[in-house]
């Protein structure tokens, strides 16, 4: 029996006190040492002789239903404290992914600004003027307008 790693292997299967160890290779009394079974696994394994025939001092659990080893408390705690952790981490990457969508629209924002500007100052001198007069203002307000834009904010 090779050593389960899908959702489903959360058995553990336990014989005269002992818990089998991955692979069914030998015994443990840890439950964290333990190895995992599907419950059709861990009820092949523990009816050998058919579902009505001697099952040898053998029975399955849940590894919810572990009870009594302060190790596997702990270590229940710990994984579940790692859960949080690891989701917490996710929001926080899917955050950060936004964050860096919203730099690169800002840049790109700055990028046509800047554009807009050589273009309005090349424009300027073609008409003879001096480009030194360019409307501060007008560009104040294209700034504000892109910064809104990248902000999400549409009434401005």
């Amino acid at each position: 029996m090779t050593p389960d790693t899908t959702p489903e292997a959360v058995y553990l299967i336990r014989k005269h006190g002992g818990y089998y160890r991955p692979n069914s290779r030998g015994y443990t009394t840890s439950a964290i040492v333990a190895g995992r079974y599907t419950q059709e696994q861990a009820e092949r394994e523990t009816h050998p002789n058919g579902p009505d025939g001697p099952r040898d001092g053998m029975t399955y659990i849940h590894e919810n239903d572990v009870q009594g080893d302060e190790g596997w408390d702990a270590y229940r705690a710990q994984s579940i404290r790692i859960a949080e952790l690891e989701a917490e981490n996710a929001i926080l990457r899917t955050e950060k992914h936004a964050d860096a969508e919203a730099i690169g629209a800002l840049l790109s924002a700055l990028t046509e600004i800047r554009d807009w500007r050589k273009s309005c100052h090349d424009h300027d001198k073609d008409m003879g003027h001096d480009p030194r007069e360019f409307d501060v203002e007008d560009l104040k307000m294209v700034e504000f307008r892109a910064s809104a834009a990248i902000k999400g904010v549409t009434n401005v």
